[in-house]
């Protein structure tokens, strides 16, 4: 039953082996049993002759009595290691010598009490001789050795299993050579059947290797599998023949709905971007009709200003010493600034207004309006600065790029109901190509970065994109124009720049302005020239109710020619009015004790003196003329502490601003004046097509001194170039340009001035130098740019 499931190969092995191991074990016994006996004749045999050699070579010992003599005779056992004593006995059978290993542990017997022979005893044999001499017995030799013979049978033992196994071995390999012979076809056979059986592999074959029975069998089954794969293989065609037809569909469908899809997202993105593009086109075209329509009305504007306010001038000379017109003229006067103020912000927008760019570092500039956007914007909002260091220059107008500042910050503040954190960051940036992509207008580059943020409430996509529209607020009514981000966006495009807005309701937003990098040494910025201090002879009444300041600040002002009146409180002051006094100038102090403010007080006597000029002083920063940290309109304010100078030099101010108001200086003495009278006076070709202001501005060249004729055309003005020798032309004008007509002129008589009238930048379009008269202007305006003319061309 063991053999039963066994293969041929296993049983092959096994009788092999079987036989092999009994033939070693017969083998081995019978070499045992043989080496035992021979040992035993061999040792016995040896160590009898050896006691025979010792003990006839110690009868002269025994002969003479010289025991030394037969102990070193004993000795020469040492070189027997397996010897382990001998001993010599006399014929009494008494020791005479003897010799003993050094790790024999048994004591000799001292009498030789029989002749033993042989024995064997624990391991060890001894062998007794007598000893004869001439047949008569000397003596005894006993010799005791190590017997050995268990291991001599246990090494013989251990060799014969070594070679017994190596035997076994050599068998084996034999056995191996032979069932591979014998039995291997068979298995091979059997092998194949298992694995077609398991794999259903009909490609696989048993190898033939005899021509016998067995190769038969092999050569059959290798046939039978032939025509079953032949078989399969037909099928497997068939079906991989479908199956690559169902892959060819599956594949040609995907294609089509991969070729769908990216056909649609191609459709979104081609419509996304032509949306974009036909939205940046569609704003840019917007802003720029805007633009040219705003600078055509400021233009016209302008002019329409420019007669007034020359008319204004005229009267104002005219009517000199009427105090009630003047009075009138002033208001009109100043409603003609405000105009000019809003023609500007349409010029600034639509990129036409004259600009003095100047090679500038952002950093300095933000660093010299510090205190002015903090007195702007209030206390209640927090400023903060970031500067970027080692910041590139860039070439702007410096008071343009200050106004856009100070608007943004005001926005800002609006923004964030006059409390939040307003930040201005400068920096050096790189605009790449991909975000030139994004936006068609910038030309990618380093520029520098001018950003203002607040925490404000922010504003939504459509506010954003119509934030740059003249006239667009989401302000209340009255408290906004609309100009501010259309006056900056304008300011920035016409300096090459590029200006975007980031914003989140109710997280705020960030305009970011970006100048492009210029490689030029920042202009030193311009030193303002502290004014000398000076005195007067005006009355001054100071309100004081610290007496010990009192009488610091009347000793000040007497030390400065003014004649001086004190009074402790706003009801005492009033008093003093109210008794016919006269004064100059009011000094007082915001907090005054009593029920009486001082902000009141200087309301009434400035009803009872209407040409007081007002002097507020404080040690406050909120009082009743500081609402929100921005000074009331009209009002005049020096801080505690002030020094003597700061306070000599603000009276004096003070005193002077409200003489002028009072008592305006004439037109005629202000032309008179060594900086703006002309070497030589001149005859001045004035070329307008507006009748009324040619006619205007031909009256006010008289009143300056001048001969002034007038051309409504450019065609008519050549014909009088001649006659002149200024030309001062407005540049619209009916057929020809005036840039034309100066160029013209400027052919004819480089020398000859040109002087072009213009609310726009003209001026930097021409090759040769010309002098620009802003529109409006006013009569100081005129005279100056008359003699910086004529300075100009008359040379060194």
């Amino acid at each position: 039953m063991l053999f039963r499931f066994k293969s041929v190969r296993h049983k092959f092995l096994a009788a092999v082996a079987t036989t092999s191991i009994v033939t070693l074990l017969v083998t081995i016994t019978a070499m045992g049993i043989y080496d035992w006996n021979d040992y035993k004749t061999r040792w016995v045999n040896d160590l009898s002759n050896q006691a025979m050699l010792i003990g006839r070579a110690t009868i002269p010992a025994l002969q003479f009595d010289d025991p030394q003599l037969a102990t070193k005779n004993l000795k020469l056992l040492e070189v027997r290691p397996r010897v382990h004593a001998a001993a010599l006995y006399d014929a009494r059978g008494v020791i005479y010598a003897y010799y003993k290993g050094e790790r024999y542990p048994v004591k000799l017997d001292p009498a030789f009490k029989q002749d033993i022979g042989l024995k064997i005893e624990n391991s060890e044999i001894t062998v007794s001789r007598r000893i004869h001499q001439h047949g008569i017995l000397v003596g005894y030799m006993v010799i005791t050795a190590e017997y050995g013979l268990y291991q001599r049978l246990f090494s013989y033992m251990s060799i014969l299993l070594l070679v017994g196994i190596f035997a076994f071995v050599i068998s084996l390999l034999i056995a191996r050579w032979l069932q591979h012979q014998v039995t291997q076809p068979v298995e091979n056979v059997a092998r194949l059947a298992k694995n077609v059986v398991e794999q259903g592999d009909y490609s696989l074959r048993a190898q033939k290797t005899t021509d016998d029975e067995v190769g038969y069998l092999v050569s059959a089954i290798n046939t039978l599998l032939t025509v079953i794969e032949r078989g399969n293989k037909a099928q497997e065609r068939s079906l991989k023949a479908l199956a690559q037809e169902n892959e060819a569909r599956k594949t040609t469908e995907l294609q089509l709905r991969q070729a769908r899809d990216e056909l649609e997202l191609r459709v979104q993105e081609r419509t996304e971007e032509l949306r974009k593009a036909q939205s940046a086109l569609l704003q840019s075209q917007k802003l720029e009709a805007v633009g040219q329509l705003t600078g055509g009305v400021a233009h016209d504007f302008n002019n329409i200003l420019q007669v007034i306010g020359s008319n204004l001038e005229i009267l104002s000379m005219k009517f000199s010493d009427i105090t009630p017109a003047h009075s009138r003229i002033d208001g009109a006067m100043a409603a003609v600034d405000k105009g000019a103020k809003l023609a500007s912000q349409l010029l600034a927008f639509a990129r036409r207004q004259p600009l003095q760019p100047v090679s500038t570092n952002l950093n300095n500039l933000t660093k010299n309006m510090d205190d002015l956007l903090r007195r702007a914007l209030g206390e209640s909002i927090e400023v903060e600065v970031i500067q970027g260091g080692g910041l590139w220059n860039v070439m702007v107008d410096r008071n343009q790029v200050e106004n856009v500042i100070l608007n943004l910050s005001i926005n800002a503040r609006d923004a964030m109901n006059n409390s939040g954190h307003l930040t201005i960051e400068t920096s050096n940036v790189m605009l790449d190509d991909l975000y030139a992509e994004d936006n068609p207008e910038v030309t990618a580059g380093q520029y520098v970065m001018l950003a203002i943020s607040d925490t404000g409430c922010g504003m939504p996509p459509e506010v954003i994109e119509r934030a740059f529209e003249p006239f667009f607020t989401t302000k209340g009514e009255g408290k906004g124009t609309g100009l501010g981000l259309s006056m900056t966006y304008g300011l920035v495009k016409q300096s090459g720049g590029h200006i975007k807005i980031y914003s989140e309701i109710d997280n705020g937003t960030t305009v970011k302005i970006y100048f492009p990098r210029i490689h030029l040494a920042e202009e030193d910025m311009p030193i303002r020239q502290i004014a000398d201090i000076q005195g007067g002879n005006e009355s001054i009444l100071v309100v004081e109710d610290d007496m010990a300041v009192q009488k610091a600040v009347k000793d000040i002002l007497l030390a400065l020619g003014y004649q001086v009146e004190c009074a402790s409180d706003a009801q005492a002051a009033l008093n003093i009015i109210e008794q016919g006094r006269t004064f100059d100038l009011l000094f007082t102090d915001v907090v005054m004790p009593g029920p009486l403010k001082s902000s009141e007080m200087a309301k009434i006597a400035k009803m009872k003196l209407p040409d007081l000029a007002i002097l507020f002083t404080s040690g406050y920063t909120q009082n009743a003329i500081v609402h929100g940290g921005k000074l009331d309109a009209g009002v005049e304010l020096i801080n505690k502490p002030y020094r003597y100078a700061d306070l000599a030099r603000k009276i004096r101010m003070v005193i002077e601003k409200s003489d002028k108001k009072s008592n305006p200086t004439p037109i005629a003495q202000m032309s008179k004046s060594p900086e703006s009278t002309l070497t030589m006076p001149g005859k001045i070709l004035v070329v307008e097509d507006n009748l009324e202001a040619q006619s205007t501005l031909c009256e006010l060249l008289s009143m300056l001194g001048y001969e002034a004729i007038g051309a409504s055309s450019a065609e008519a003005a050549l014909e009088l170039l001649t006659e002149v020798n200024i030309l001062l032309t407005d540049v619209n004008l009916p057929g020809m340009s005036g840039i034309e007509l100066a160029i013209q002129c400027h052919a004819q008589d480089p020398s000859k001035p040109i002087i072009i009238s213009s609310g726009m930048d003209t001026a930097s379009k021409l090759p040769f130098a010309v002098q620009l008269l802003p529109k409006p202007f006013s009569m100081a305006i005129l005279s100056d740019i008359l003699y910086k003319a004529t300075q100009q061309n008359a040379g060194p």
